[in-house]
């Protein structure tokens, strides 16, 4: 699948495609931000993706699906089936 990651750091970039892609398990700031947890987002960030919130929230809503992203539970699911390969095998 892809996304638009143009306003996404670069360092993110591999990271995010692959946890939609195929469910790798994300880090600690990028789980947070899939969980919708402002404030561990926050506390975990890098001195580069602090200031980029509102990207990656931009990002959830508009490019990553909605079942891959709001809660833990969410995200857990979407990483054990496997991301996008999942769907890609049911057609």
């Amino acid at each position: 699948m892809k996304l638009n990651l143009s306003n996404i750091p670069l360092h993110m970039h591999e990271g995010i495609q692959e946890y939609v892609d195929h469910g790798w398990r994300p880090g600690g700031f990028f789980y947070a931000v899939l969980c919708n947890d402002l404030v561990e987002a926050a506390n975990k960030a890098d001195d580069i993706n602090k200031h980029c919130l509102f990207d990656y929230a931009s990002l959830l809503y508009n490019d990553i699906p909605s079942a891959a992203w709001g809660s833990p539970k969410k995200v857990g699911t979407w990483v054990d089936q496997g991301g996008m390969d999942y769907y890609k095998g049911k057609e």
